[in-house]
């Protein structure tokens, strides 16, 4: 092994400065007498065939922009509503020989959400776990078995007017808050679900209950959430009476049909008008076209009652109750008109996109224009045309989405890409269709279609990571198993014997199924079971009993995947599909030797599983009790930069949990994470200059996320995902295409890692004589209800300034140095296993607290240095070096 000693020469004007500070001069060829020195052996630690690089979790949407479907337009399908609920009984009783059961978060009316007979007449599943003691984390259940199909008493049932579904709430919400607790809770004691079934339930049961309807009714809300029965979020119908009407007679061929259509009845002009544009002052929300893209905007259409013409265009917005005003996007003529008859076509005009609008503009949308009578849309589209036939096809990827994710991966082996797929109230069925009926999500063809585009080969793609829904029936869940692996064969397959294999067949032209395509894909149970049941994240949990219920999820998990198991094309995945669990940031042995935290606790009940999830962010975090900074303070980028070293610290903690479970249970989990990257974001901030956004999308916060990344590797983690691949503010990395499409230092910091050393084996690396960083954290003061408030000292961090990584595929041997000082450089002498014959140098330009919202001020710069360069590496503050070696075969 050698090094070689440098010291840093003047810098050079004409170069930029981050550059310019790099630069250094030969002096010997003998070792530095001080300084860090970093040793890289050639030990392998952790296989590459262990690990995985950096995937991504989104797709690029913005608002009601939703890339990630191809179709601009959400909602367009106008399928079928539902709505599900997952709840635990937290009383029963009888009455007049009628069993009852009361459910936990606000009961029957969810805190003023539904109303009395909102599931009235429908049937609900229900679950027991065995054993479960009755209290908040039930670890005494052993098992989780079904109890069989319940129903809820229909209206005007005999003494039941309103049917078993009672929720009893005055309709003022204002009045409601003003309430004490005694109040609110002997109302709440008369919100009950009456039930009939096999027998009688528990407290603790687990019961999920389901409405599916062509167009839900308003009276199932509260009167304040009245609104959620509309026909779909992001469309309005200014002139028009709407309803959603189920399909009859024959669908014609190449229809995305579904089960249901819209149809809307006027008497004078109308408009669908569909809320998805807005101009430079909302553009942190709102998206726009990409000028010079063409597009097709289409529609199945028909009118009833003879041909009329009908415009496919754009609108600005309704303003004081005046009509919108159609014909144009941001000031330019856009679209055409159509003549639909009476028999169901695709009527479509094309168009290409003009320059980005300038000035503060009102809110724009695409908008169908018609006067008077009937017109029925189904299946209507807004997408990109990039060459011929893309106008007809039912799904087309977003180039410019697509370059920026193949940018952050290797050109080899690549990482995951997480979706929320199946993650909304949606029928399984609809979430296999290419226009699912979902709220916000897109459907699970078009996310293995983008996956399946990012490489040739099993090997060379993005490994699909779809989060499923717990509320998914067993039925369903065989249908997934049955559209993802089933064979199909023409010759023999029906419809009616492999109807999700048949649906596959249909969108792929072809019946190989998708798990041949991947090398797997991964199934997580859930997303973040252990949160308080906001959309999108249920759990089986009791409500407000957040990181509690682990046990009791691990359980029910344990209960489903046997069920997936169960299904007859199981096998022919070929292991293939692998199953997650849901875990958080907390992990670990307690004093009895039990593991503790909600990850390692569920897999101590489940076992069955492949993966536990885990969350690998850096900065505050809102989960641990971590208070995001209101101001911008050199400390606050301080603390964020050892934010990675610390949760290295954490990862001990996981392997250690971990590891106990597979003991004790012979199992091979392997640990997972699920998010990861900048965190600290203001939950409920929507300002883009708040001083959160500007800490967690520095330079600074790209040391933090290198180093997590790096260091997940270095602990054998099998898979890591990057939040968040979007627009905007908050987890989005980065800024909107309308204003640049920039991505974020810390996304910057991962593409890096994969592009130079996302694959190959971790090898041992050893840090010797590293000044160090202190930091003394401010006391925190913590008031909860009516206690006093409690004042927790703050720590006083004392960390490395130096960290280092480093990972060789065959003869490419790549170091990552981070420097954690926020205003103190650092010399290094780099000590490789041998000579190298070319060496690259890799960092980011820019200053520790430079972002790239508003302009590009940090961006990868590379150049090659000398073996005698490597020597004395001078790592400038709050910064990210990457010694790309080329080493003798």
């Amino acid at each position: 092994m050698e090094y070689l000693r440098m010291r840093q020469t003047p810098t050079v004007p004409a170069l930029r400065p981050a550059l310019a500070a790099l630069l250094v001069g030969l002096t010997s060829f003998c070792p530095a007498a001080e300084g860090t020195i970093v040793t890289v052996t050639g030990e392998v630690t952790v296989p590459a065939s262990a690990i995985n690089p950096v995937g991504v979790h989104g797709w690029g949407s913005q608002g009601p922009i939703n890339y990630f479907a191809g179709n601009l337009l959400l909602d367009a399908g106008f399928e079928p509503q539902e709505v599900r609920a997952v709840r635990r009984v937290v009383s029963v009783g009888e009455q007049d020989g009628r069993r009852f059961i009361r459910i936990d978060e606000g009961g029957t009316s969810n805190y003023l959400q539904w109303a009395s007979g909102a599931f009235s007449g429908t049937s609900f599943r229900a679950y027991r776990l065995e054993g479960t003691d009755g209290s908040l984390k039930g670890t005494a259940a052993t098992a989780a078995r079904p109890l069989g199909a319940f129903t809820i008493p229909a209206a005007e049932s005999p003494g039941l007017p309103q049917g078993g579904w009672l929720a009893p709430m005055p309709d003022d919400y204002a009045a409601y808050r003003k309430l004490d607790g005694a109040a609110k809770d002997r109302l709440e004691e008369q919100c009950l679900v009456y039930y009939d079934g096999p027998e009688a339930l528990r407290v603790d049961d687990v019961v999920m209950f389901a409405r599916r309807e062509t167009q839900l009714p308003a009276t199932i809300y509260h009167p304040r959430k009245a609104a959620e029965a509309r026909i779909a979020r992001f469309w309005q119908f200014p002139g028009a009476t709407a309803t959603q009407v189920a399909h009859s007679g024959a669908i014609p061929a190449g229809m995305d049909a579904g089960d249901s259509h819209l149809r809307l009845v006027a008497s004078g002009e109308a408009t669908a008008l569909h809320i998805g544009f807005r101009g430079p002052d909302k553009m942190s929300f709102y998206g726009q076209l990409e000028p010079g893209v063409r597009y097709a905007f289409s529609a199945w259409m028909r009118r009833p009652e003879g041909s009329g013409a009908v415009r496919l265009t754009f609108a600005t917005a309704s303003e004081g109750g005046k009509p919108p005003q159609a014909g144009s996007y941001f000031g330019t003529p856009l679209g055409g008109e159509v003549t639909p008859d009476g028999t169901w076509r695709r009527h479509s005009v094309e168009f290409t996109a003009p320059e980005r609008p300038t000035g503060k503009t009102a809110m724009h949308g695409a908008a169908i224009v018609f006067s008077g009578g009937t017109l029925e849309l189904d299946d209507v589209r807004l997408q990109p045309v990039y060459e011929a036939g893309d106008a007809e096809r039912p799904f087309v990827i977003n180039r410019t989405m697509m370059a920026a994710l193949l940018a952050s991966q290797p050109a080899g082996r690549k990482g995951t890409l997480r979706t929320w797929a199946a993650m909304n109230e949606n029928t399984m069925l609809d979430n296999l269709a290419w226009q699912a009926g979902d709220r916000s999500y897109p459907s699970l063809p078009k996310c293995l279609t983008i996956a399946e585009a990012t490489g040739r080969s099993a090997d060379d793609r993005m490994v699909p990571w779809v989060n499923v829904q717990l509320s998914h029936s067993e039925a369903e869940l065989h249908g997934m198993i049955e559209f993802l692996a089933a064979p199909w064969d023409p010759a023999s397959d029906t419809a009616a014997s492999k109807p999700y294999a048949a649906r596959r067949a249909a969108q792929r032209g072809h019946g190989r199924p998708w798990t041949a395509d991947f090398r797997e894909i991964v199934l997580e149970l859930g997303n973040e079971s252990w949160h308080n049941r906001g959309a999108g994240y249920i759990g089986i949990g009791r409500y407000n009993a957040v990181h509690s219920f682990g046990h009791d999820y691990g359980l029910f998990a344990r209960y489903l995947i046997t069920a997936i198991r169960a299904s007859p094309h199981w096998a022919a995945a070929g292991g293939r599909i692998r199953i997650a669990i849901n875990g958080n940031y907390t992990a670990g042995i307690g004093p009895d030797g039990k593991v503790e935290g909600y990850g390692p606790q569920a897999t101590s009940a489940c076992g069955l599983h492949d993966y536990e999830t885990h969350a690998n962010y850096v900065g505050p975090k809102w989960e641990l009790g971590e208070a995001a900074s209101d101001t911008i303070a050199d400390d606050a980028y301080r603390s964020y930069l050892l934010s990675g070293i610390e949760g290295r610290e954490r990862l001990a903690d996981y392997r250690t949990a971990l590891e106990a479970n597979n003991r004790a249970l012979g199992t091979t989990v392997r640990i997972a994470g699920y998010e990861g990257g900048p965190s600290g974001f203001m939950t409920d901030n929507s300002d883009p200059d708040h001083p959160s956004e500007q800490i967690g999308r520095s330079r600074a916060s790209a040391v933090a996320v290198a180093d997590i990344f790096a260091s997940s590797w270095e602990a054998g983690w099998v898979w890591q995902t990057s939040l968040n691949f979007g627009q905007g503010i908050k987890w989005s990395q980065f800024s909107p295409l309308s204003d640049g499409f920039r991505p974020d230092p810390g996304w910057l910091a991962m593409s890096l890692l994969n592009r130079t050393m996302g694959e190959g084996d971790v090898l041992r690396v050893a840090v010797a004589g590293a000044p160090e960083v202190v930091l003394q954290k401010p006391d925190q003061v913590k008031q909860r209800g009516k206690n006093p408030p409690k004042r927790i000292p703050g720590e006083r961090l004392v960390h490395p300034q130096v960290g280092a990584y480093a990972r060789r595929d065959g003869d490419r041997l790549t170091t990552l140095l981070v420097n954690r000082s926020f205003d103190q450089a650092c010399t290094v002498a780099l000590v490789l296993p041998a000579t190298p014959t070319t060496l690259t140098l890799h960092t980011l330009s820019g200053g520790p607290k430079d972002t790239n919202r508003g302009a590009a001020r940090v961006a990868i710069v590379s150049r090659p240095i000398t073996p005698a360069d490597a020597g004395a590496i001078v790592l400038e503050p709050a910064n990210l070096f990457l010694v790309e070696a080329r080493l003798p075969r």
